[in-house]
C-alpha cells in the first residue's frame, strides 16, 4: 500500500482509500460519482481557502462525503502541523543544550542562543504541503498530562444570552472512555492546571470576535465546525460519522438546556432555562456541581475516545454519571475537532457570543443550508409585542422594588414605556398596508433613526443604555445570598433589542438602509378544535382582541453573513435543493468560487418524473391562485389525486403552496364526496397547521403505520399525506421505500405575496438593483423561493440509491415554459417528461409503477450496476474500481468513469455516434465523470487523452466558469 494511505486513526471499521486532489480520503466503499465529485470540490476550498456551494441530491451520501473530506484534510493538517513543531522543539533543546556546554566551558561568558528565525516561520508557514506520511497523524499532541477543561459558571441566565465570567483551558487533552475507574480516579483529584485564564469582557457583537485563549504558538489546525438545520439531522450525521475510520475524532455537540437537562423536577418542566437559571442561583444544582469534578479526571482527557456519540447519548453519559449535558459539552468544545450543533448557533451573533463559538480560521460547513438567506435575516431581526413589551416594565420594576441596581433598572423601564407610548400613538394612522384583518406602516433609514430617538434609544444615548442592559442581564453572583433577577424572556429581549441598535449604529450607520421597521396591527383569534387534526375541525372563534407588534426586519442576509465569511477557513454550504443557486452569491454578498451540481445515484429507471397539464376532463391546470378558486380546477386536482392513490401502493405526499389551499380544496372534496372516495383507497393524513410536538408526532405515526399496511381497510393501499410546502413535512422528515412511492405537488410555492415582509425584501431588491448593487431583481428573488421550497418537496421521494418513486408535478406551466422548468433542481429537470394530455401521464404512470412492483415481487434488483453493502440504510456500492473506466456495451446506461490527477481542473465532453464499446482506462482529470451516452461536460484543457475506439471523440478547448459536472 502506497505510504500515504496508512491508517489515519485505528477503528475497526471497513474503508477504501481513495485518491481525491492528491490526497488520500478513507472512505467506507468505494464512492459514487457524486461523492467524489463532491470530496473534490470540497478539498479544493480547503486547500485554496475558498467556500463551496454544494448541491447534491438526498440519497446521494452527501453529508458521508462531506465528513471524510474534511476530516481527511485536517488530520493531514495536523500531523504537518505536528511534525514541524516537533522539529522546532528538537532546535530548541539543541540549542539549548549546546548553551549550557559552552556556558560550563566558559562560565565568565555571557553567550545568548537565538532559535533559528527558519524553524520558526516553518511552524508558521501556511502553505503546507502534501509531503507527510499519514502515519504522523495518530502522533497528536494529546500526550500532555494533567491538562484540564474548566467549566463557564452558574451564573449564566439564558441558552443564548452572554456567559458570565469563565475560565477555559486550551489543552490539547483527547476525550476517553468513560468509566467508572475515571470517576472514583476524579473523586480523588484535588487540584487543576490550567492552560491558560482568560476574563470575558462585554464586546459587542457586530464586531471583531474574541478568542477564547490567547495562543502564543503557531496557527492551530482549522476547528470543524458543522452544522445542520435540526438535531435530529445532527444524529443522521454522527450515524454516517461512526460508519468511518474518522469517528474516533474528537467531538462535541451543542445544544440547549430545554434538550440535555436531567434534573428530575426541571427536567419535566415546560420552561427549563427560566427554572434552571433560578435553581443555579438558589442553592444550586447537584449535576452542575459535578462538572467541575468530571471535567478534571485525567483518564477521561487521554488518549482514546468514545464513538461518536448523538444528544441522546450524550444525555445517557450524564444521568449515568450524574453530571450535566450541558456545561458539560460546552468545555469540550476547546479540545474538539469538529462540533456539530444547529446552523443558527453559527449564524446568529447573540448565540456565539453566549455559547463563546470562535469562528476565527474554522472551516464551517453548513448542510441541509437551502433556507440559508431566511435564517440570516432573521438572526438579526426583532419582532416585539406591545403586550411583550409592557411584561418587561412590570419585570424591571420589579427588580427595582426589591432594591436590585434599582436605578439601573428603571431607566430602561423608562425607554421600555416610552416605546409602548410611540406603539400607541401611531397605531391609529397605519395605512401603508391594509386588509379586513390588519394593517401597517413601514419605516425606513431616517424614519427608524427618529423613532429610537423619541424613546431614548438614539445613537448618542445607546452607548450608556447598552452599558446598562448588559449590566442588569449579567449580574455577577458574589455571595451565596439569593439575589433576584430578571426573567430569561426579558433579560433575552433585552439582548436583542441590543443587537439590532448595534447592527443600525455600526460604522457610521452602514447599514441602516438595509433594516426596515413596521409597526402592524392585527386580530388574535382564540381557537379551539375537536381533533388532532386541527384543520379537519372547524374551528370556532370565542372572542378577538386587537395585537400590536413593532418589528425591525433586517432585509439583506449579507449583513449577517458580514461577521462570518472573513474569518472562515473556509465556508461551506451544502443541500440536496440548493437550486436555483444564483441568490447565494449575490444575497450573502459571498464569493463561491467552487459551485457544484450532482447527479443522482439512482438508476435511469427507479424515478418516472411527470408535468400534468391537464387533468382526467381536460381541463387546463395553471394553479395560480385566482385559478384554485374556481371550483372545477379544485374538482380535476382532487380526480388526479384519487387516480394516483388507486395506482401507487404505500405512501403517497401531496404538497400544496399554502395551509390556506389546502383547506380550501379539503373542503370542497368532502362536499362533493370526492373525498370519501380517496379514502376508499388510503388513510388519509394532513399536515397539522397548529399543533405542538406530540400531536404532530401523533398524525405522522398514523401516516406512517398506514404507508407501512398496518391499520388498513381491506380496500386501502397504504396512506396519502397531504402536507404544505415549506412545513415540518417537507423540511425535515425522511419518506424512504414505502413511506413514498409518490410525490404530488400542485402548483408554485411561491411566498404570499401579500405579506408586508415578502412586498419589503422584493421592494428592497428592486431598490438596490437601481442602484447598481449586485443583487437580484424583486421578482427574481421572489421566484427563487418558490422553486426551492418546491424542489425540497419534490426531494422527499428517492433517500438512497436503491429505492424508486413517482414525482407528478400538476401545473400547465412546467409543461409550456422553459423558464419555469430551469427552476427544477438538474436532476429532476433531465428526466422530467411533460405529458399534455392526461391520459398519456395516467398510462406511462401505471406501466411504470405495475414494472418497479412486479421486480419488487420477484426480488428482482432495480439496479443492475450496484450491490448493497452490509448495513442496509447505507447507500449502494457502485460496481467500479478505481483508476479504470469500464463502458457498458450494446447502448447501456453509462455508469461510471474513474480519472486521473493530470490536471488540476477540467471538465470534457465525450460524445458517441453509435452505442459504445469500450473497456480501457480513461485519462481525463482527478474526477469521476457520470453521463449518459450523447451526454456532454464542457472541456477547458486542450490536450487530453481518452483511451478510445475509433467511435468516441473528444471535444476540447471551450471553457466554462461554473460547469455542471453531471
Amino acid at each position: 500500500m502506497d505510504d500515504n494511505c496508512e491508517e489515519v486513526l485505528p477503528r475497526a471499521v471497513p474503508s477504501v482509500d481513495v485518491r481525491v486532489c492528491g490526497l488520500c480520503v478513507k472512505f467506507p466503499f468505494t464512492p459514487y460519482p457524486s461523492q467524489r465529485a463532491v470530496m473534490s470540490r470540497v478539498l479544493q476550498g480547503l486547500t485554496k481557502k475558498q467556500n463551496c456551494l454544494i448541491e447534491s441530491p438526498t440519497g446521494s451520501g452527501k453529508s458521508l462525503s462531506l465528513l471524510c473530506s474534511c476530516l481527511a484534510w485536517q488530520q493531514k493538517e495536523k500531523a504537518i502541523y505536528e511534525e514541524k513543531v516537533l522539529m522546532a522543539e528538537q532546535r530548541k533543546a539543541t540549542e539549548k543544550a549546546c548553551a549550557t556546554k559552552t556556558k560550563q566551558r566558559y562560565p565568565d561568558k555571557t553567550v545568548v542562543y537565538e532559535i533559528d528565525a527558519s524553524a520558526e516561520s516553518a511552524v508558521q508557514n501556511p502553505d503546507l504541503k502534501w509531503d507527510l506520511p499519514e502515519e504522523r497523524v495518530s502522533q497528536a499532541l494529546g500526550n500532555a498530562k494533567g491538562c484540564s477543561i474548566s467549566i463557564a459558571s452558574s451564573d449564566s441566565d439564558d441558552d443564548f444570552q452572554p456567559s458570565k465570567k469563565q475560565r477555559r483551558s486550551t489543552s490539547n487533552t483527547f476525550i476517553s472512555k468513560i468509566s467508572k475507574a475515571a470517576v472514583a480516579e476524579g473523586e480523588q483529584e484535588g487540584t487543576k492546571k490550567k492552560c491558560c485564564d482568560m476574563q470575558e469582557a462585554t464586546p459587542s457583537v457586530v464586531s471583531s470576535e474574541k478568542t477564547t485563549c490567547k495562543d502564543k504558538g503557531p496557527q492551530k489546525v482549522p476547528l470543524i465546525y458543522y452544522g445542520t438545520r435540526t438535531h435530529k439531522q445532527i444524529a443522521q450525521v454522527v450515524r454516517e460519522l461512526r460508519k468511518t475510520v474518522y469517528g474516533s475524532i474528537r467531538m462535541a455537540i451543542l445544544s440547549s438546556r430545554e434538550r440535555t437537562c436531567i434534573h428530575p423536577q426541571i427536567s419535566k418542566m415546560s420552561n427549563k432555562n427560566e427554572h434552571c437559571k433560578e435553581l443555579l442561583e438558589d442553592k444550586g444544582c447537584s449535576f452542575h456541581s459535578r462538572v467541575k469534578k468530571f471535567e478534571n479526571f485525567p483518564s477521561v482527557y487521554q488518549s482514546g475516545t468514545i464513538e461518536p456519540y448523538d444528544l441522546e447519548d450524550l444525555v445517557g453519559i450524564g444521568r449515568q454519571f450524574r453530571v450535566c449535558p450541558y456545561f458539560w459539552t460546552l468545555g469540550l468544545v476547546p479540545q474538539c475537532d469538529i462540533v456539530f450543533c444547529p446552523y443558527n448557533y453559527l449564524i446568529d451573533p447573540v448565540i456565539r457570543k453566549c455559547l463563546d463559538i470562535n469562528l476565527n480560521n474554522s472551516i464551517v460547513v453548513l448542510d441541509e443550508a437551502h433556507n440559508i438567506e431566511d435564517s440570516c435575516r432573521e438572526s438579526i431581526s426583532l419582532s416585539i409585542t406591545q403586550d411583550q413589551i409592557r411584561e418587561m416594565i412590570r419585570d424591571l420594576e420589579e427588580m427595582q422594588r426589591q432594591g436590585v441596581s434599582p436605578d439601573e433598572h428603571f431607566a430602561i423601564a423608562k425607554v421600555m414605556s416610552a416605546l409602548s407610548i410611540w406603539i400607541t400613538r401611531h397605531s391609529e394612522h397605519l395605512n401603508d398596508y391594509r386588509n379586513f384583518d390588519s394593517s401597517g406602516k413601514v419605516l425606513a433609514g431616517n424614519e427608524i433613526l427618529a423613532l429610537l430617538t423619541e424613546v431614548g434609544l438614539g445613537e448618542q444615548r445607546f452607548p450608556a443604555v447598552k452599558k446598562i442592559i448588559t449590566a442588569i442581564t449579567t449580574v455577577e453572583k458574589e455571595t451565596d445570598d439569593y439575589i433576584p433577577t430578571l426573567m430569561a424572556s426579558t433579560s433575552s429581549m433585552l439582548q436583542n433589542i441590543v443587537l439590532i441598535l448595534e447592527y443600525l449604529f455600526v460604522d457610521s450607520k452602514k447599514y441602516v438602509e438595509d433594516f426596515r421597521a413596521a409597526i402592524v396591527k392585527t386580530v388574535s383569534k382564540k381557537r379551539h378544535s375537536g381533533t388532532h387534526s386541527g384543520w379537519l375541525s372547524k374551528a370556532q372563534a370565542t372572542g378577538h382582541s386587537w395585537t400590536h407588534t413593532l418589528s425591525f426586519w433586517c432585509l439583506n442576509p449579507a449583513v449577517a453573513m458580514s461577521d462570518i465569511k472573513h474569518k472562515t477557513h473556509s465556508l461551506i454550504v451544502a443541500s440536496g435543493t440548493l437550486w436555483p443557486m444564483d441568490s447565494f452569491e449575490s444575497e450573502l454578498d459571498t464569493s463561491f468560487p467552487l459551485k457544484l451540481q450532482t447527479g443522482h445515484v439512482i438508476s435511469s429507471d427507479s424515478v418516472w418524473i411527470g408535468s400534468l397539464s391537464s387533468g382526467p376532463t381536460g381541463q387546463q391546470l395553471t394553479a395560480t391562485f385566482k385559478n384554485t378558486e374556481i371550483l372545477s380546477f379544485q374538482d380535476e386536482v382532487g380526480r388526479i389525486i384519487l387516480d394516483v392513490c388507486k395506482i401507487v401502493p404505500r405512501g403517497v405526499l401531496c404538497f400544496f403552496p399554502s395551509y390556506s389551499m389546502m383547506n380550501k380544496l379539503v373542503q370542497r372534496w368532502k362536499n362533493t364526496g370526492l373525498w370519501n372516495e380517496i379514502c376508499e383507497y388510503k388513510v388519509v393524513v394532513a399536515e397539522p397547521q397548529h399543533m405542538d410536538v406530540v400531536s404532530f408526532d401523533a398524525a405522522m405515526e398514523e401516516y406512517y403505520d398506514g404507508a407501512s399496511g398496518k391499520a388498513l381497510e381491506c380496500t386501502q393501499s397504504g396512506a396519502l399525506l397531504l402536507a404544505v410546502c415549506r412545513g415540518k413535512v417537507s423540511e425535515g422528515l425522511d419518506f424512504a421505500d414505502d413511506s413514498a412511492r409518490a410525490v404530488i405537488t400542485v402548483g408554485i410555492p411561491f411566498p404570499n405575496i401579500k405579506d408586508i415582509q415578502v412586498d419589503q425584501k422584493k421592494k428592497y431588491n428592486d431598490h438596490c438593483n437601481r442602484m447598481g448593487r449586485p443583487v437580484m431583481s424583486g421578482h427574481t428573488w421572489y421566484e427563487t423561493q418558490g422553486f426551492r421550497a418546491l424542489n425540497q418537496a419534490l426531494g422527499r421521494c428517492i433517500r438512497h440509491s436503491s429505492d424508486w418513486g413517482a414525482l407528478i408535478v400538476i401545473d400547465h406551466r412546467f409543461t409550456e415554459r422553459e423558464s419555469y422548468r430551469k427552476g427544477l433542481s438538474k436532476w429532476i429537470r433531465e428526466k422530467l417528461c411533460r405529458y399534455w394530455t392526461y391520459n398519456d401521464a395516467i398510462a406511462s404512470l401505471r406501466k411504470f409503477i405495475e414494472l418497479k412492483m412486479d421486480k419488487q415481487k420477484k426480488g428482482i434488483s432495480t439496479e443492475d450496476l450496484v450491490q448493497t453493502p452490509d448495513d442496509s440504510t447505507q447507500m449502494s456500492t457502485p460496481n467500479v474500481t478505481s483508476h479504470v473506466a469500464h463502458f457498458p456495451k450494446n447502448g447501456q446506461h453509462v455508469r461510471s468513469a474513474v480519472v486521473n490527477d493530470n490536471v488540476e481542473s477540467g471538465y470534457f465532453c465525450l460524445r458517441s455516434a453509435v452505442p459504445i464499446d469500450v473497456d480501457g482506462p480513461a485519462t481525463l482529470n482527478s474526477m469521476y465523470v457520470d453521463m449518459e451516452i450523447g451526454a456532454e461536460l464542457t472541456v477547458s484543457e486542450e490536450n487530453m487523452t481518452l483511451d478510445r475506439k475509433s467511435d468516441i471523440s473528444i471535444v476540447s478547448g471551450s471553457s466554462c466558469s461554473s460547469p455542471e459536472l453531471f
